[in-house]
């Protein structure tokens, strides 16, 4: 019983999390269009411009590949099972 009821949960994240990422966009954060520009000014310029005082180059060139060239679904889907796995491995771990 409790295993049925625990692959029911785990069904339903995966869903819920795919339907959330579908209509997510890019969300309400407006750094994540910085983000992109960033991404932009590196591809089509060669310059890097910071999104942010410090930066985050890394950050910024795989939110914008992804986002530039796929849409926001599958960069938000990309982070939401990366977020899923992590999740999973901290409660099989606790």
């Amino acid at each position: 019983m409790i295993n049925k009821f625990s692959n029911i949960i785990f069904f339903s994240l995966i869903f819920l999390g795919i339907y959330l990422s579908y209509i997510g966009g890019y969300g309400s954060d407006e750094d994540t269009l910085a983000m992109i520009n960033s991404f932009e000014s590196i591809l089509f310029s060669g310059d890097y411009h910071s999104s942010r005082f410090t930066g985050y180059p890394v950050a910024e060139f795989i939110i914008g590949f992804f986002s530039f060239y796929f849409g926001s679904f599958y960069i938000n889907l990309i982070i939401f099972f990366f977020i899923y796995i992590k999740f999973i491995f901290y409660f099989l771990y606790i």
